[in-house]
């Protein structure tokens, strides 16, 4: 690199290429990311495949790419379960649970 006549930097084919994967990898995180509704379509389907995830008991929602669980939750292992699936999802920036645990719940009354 030239600045008016002096020699300031050499780029090396190594910078190109280190810059192109750069872009490269900024792309495809970009394609992958979804946005909030295909996150929850995906983590919904997710969510319905297993056992341990009722409808009746528990809500989610997503805003902004983060997840939002609301409701019940059977124990800890589930709510657990429940955050890895939201953050195995491309586009989600983070989980909130604000499930009560029922074993918690049932204290209360």
């Amino acid at each position: 690199m030239v600045r008016g006549r002096r020699l300031v930097g050499i780029v090396t084919s190594g910078d190109l290429v280190k810059a192109l994967l750069r872009q490269a990898e900024a792309d495809t995180a970009s394609a992958d990311a979804c946005d909030d509704a295909q996150i929850l379509a995906r983590l919904v389907a997710e969510l319905e495949r297993q056992t341990w995830w009722s409808r009746a008991w528990s809500h989610v929602s997503v805003d902004n790419g983060i997840v939002m669980y609301h409701g019940m939750v059977g124990n800890e292992a589930e709510r657990d379960a429940a955050r890895v699936a939201a953050e195995g999802i491309a586009g989600v920036r983070g989980v909130v649970d604000e499930r009560l645990c029922t074993i918690e719940w049932q204290t209360m009354v």
